[in-house]
């Protein structure tokens, strides 16, 4: 435990980013466990892998290229689970009728994971928007870019990392 489980959590996270923006929808089950639990508010909940997969492509599938960067990773293992709270930027971009061709966010992602036979996966994820820029309509419709700043879901006590230096 400690360095080496820290590295394979934050590796399972870039993971994610190498998924998305290949559109690379099978890595999702080197990333996720099949009972996932994502809340992607505004946009949506979902509780299983498969339906995520479908919702990701759905959404990205469309898009002419995404970059997901994340930064600032705080990993907290305990035995076989661990927290990670991961900042990221996300660009979106499609080429569009009227407006910018891009929207932009940065934001965060709560995760909760577990330790596998075939890894670390992430059981429970959710994500927030500190800000955007661009055109929301890049994302389709349907796209709500309402944010979610960390400093406001973490002053409600629902960013679990933080726990850890309360319990120190």
């Amino acid at each position: 435990m400690g360095t080496n489980d820290t590295t394979e959590i934050v590796n399972v996270i870039n993971l994610y980013a190498l998924a998305v923006d290949t559109t690379r929808w099978d890595l999702f089950e080197r990333v996720f466990t099949p009972d996932v639990e994502v809340n992607a508010l505004p946009n949506g909940r979902w509780s299983d892998l498969p339906s995520l997969r479908q919702k990701w492509a759905e959404f990205h599938d469309p898009l002419d290229g995404s970059t997901h960067t994340f930064t600032n990773h705080h990993v907290v293992v305990s035995g076989r689970t661990a927290r990670a709270l991961s900042y990221v930027m996300v660009r979106l971009m499609r080429q569009m009728a009227q407006g910018e061709n891009f929207y932009e966010c940065g934001g965060w992602y709560d995760d909760q994971l577990v330790q596998t036979a075939d890894g670390w996966r992430i059981k429970v994820r959710a994500y927030g928007s500190n800000w955007w820029r661009g055109n929301p309509a890049v994302g389709g419709n349907g796209f709500d870019p309402t944010l979610r700043p960390l400093r406001l879901a973490a002053a409600a006590g629902e960013i679990a990392p933080l726990k850890s230096f309360e319990a120190a």
